[in-house]
């Protein structure tokens, strides 16, 4: 059994254009925010969670008290790849579960077969698109490369076009959250 501790990383720091607010601050039947739910979901299932995105997308009093990994210079804001890339770079974990900040059906079951996936390099869920994605450490140089690229896309990373997929039985549960009304 390894050691060093297994990461999940929330992806904050979007515009949220179409949600109309921060998605993380949005708040869920349940009561509490999508990006408080994700943490826990992140805790549920690490050794340790951070948030990434740019320092002053994230509220904590609505996200908890959690480390914030900012973008690093030269990729603020430059979206989940720059979030990615400071997860990586951090230090905190080897091994990390990319969790994007609105996907609150997601279950610990799902999450789990993705940390525990016998592959060595990235795993993602069959039919959910690039995230979730357990990505290594190591996988750093390609996604710093497709930045300098100017290649922002995550799924265009190929790592993640060559990942193991995970089979989900209930595609429900890999469904985002863009408006409002997928609030319901």
């Amino acid at each position: 059994m390894s050691t060093t501790p297994f990461g999940a990383v929330i992806l904050v720091g979007g515009r949220s254009r179409r949600m109309g607010s921060p998605k993380h601050n949005c708040v869920l039947s349940s009561g509490i925010t999508m990006g408080a739910h994700m943490v826990a979901l992140g805790q549920s299932v690490a050794d340790v969670v951070v948030v990434a995105g740019p320092v002053d997308s994230v509220d904590h009093s609505t996200m908890g008290d959690v480390e914030v990994v900012p973008d690093l210079q030269g990729h603020v804001g430059l979206g989940p790849l720059a979030g990615i890339e400071a997860a990586l770079t951090s230090g905190v974990a080897k091994r990390w579960l990319v969790l994007p900040c609105d996907m609150p059906l997601l279950t610990t079951a799902l999450l789990l077969n993705l940390r525990e996936h016998p592959t060595n390099g990235a795993v993602v869920l069959q039919g959910s698109g690039p995230l979730p994605l357990r990505i290594d450490s190591a996988l750093l140089s390609m996604v710093t490369a497709a930045l300098d690229s100017d290649a922002l896309a995550v799924r265009d990373l190929e790592c993640v076009r060559t990942a193991a997929q995970v089979r989900v039985e209930d595609t429900a549960l890999i469904q985002d959250v863009d408006r409002p009304r997928d609030l319901c």
